[in-house]
């Protein structure tokens, strides 16, 4: 498991569009739980961000975050394979974005069966983790300022 911030740069990489969009073919085939989030605004036409937690397959997200420049000053992205049921995640405990020592729980995603979590951290910072070696190794040539913690 490697997990890498990204803080330095620029003021905020906590715009979703600009991190989704190197990892758009592959992230579109994943099912993601968004939780624990702060948004700039919420798109109420398009989603509910009155719910605790969002479940959306991956095309639908990217839609949204492409058309709505919708920044995440906290949050956690958790993406799932497809075959991946979301009562079957719910059975674990809900990921954190504040409240959790990201820095120093470097073993796994918040919930182990996610392929890739991303954590927009206080609108300044954001954490990218993946068991996937290609995950990692496409956000640090996308990202070339990113840091392994």
């Amino acid at each position: 498991m490697k997990i890498l911030e990204l803080s330095k740069g620029v003021d905020y990489y906590t715009f979703m569009d600009i991190i989704m969009k190197p990892f758009k073919d592959d992230f579109i085939k994943f099912n993601w739980l968004i939780n624990d989030y702060e948004c700039n605004h919420y798109p109420k036409e398009i989603i509910e961000f009155e719910n605790d937690n969002i479940w959306i397959n991956g095309k639908r997200l990217y839609e949204i975050i492409e058309a709505h420049e919708i920044q995440f000053i906290w949050a956690v992205f958790s993406g799932f394979s497809q075959n991946i049921s979301f009562e079957k995640i719910m059975e674990y405990e809900l990921p954190k974005s504040e409240g959790y020592n990201h820095w120093g729980n470097k073993n796994d995603t918040q919930i182990t069966l996610a392929e890739v979590e991303m954590v927009p951290f206080d609108s300044g910072c954001l954490l990218f983790k993946s068991k996937n070696e290609y995950y990692i190794n496409k956000f640090k040539e996308y990202f070339p300022l990113s840091e392994e913690i």
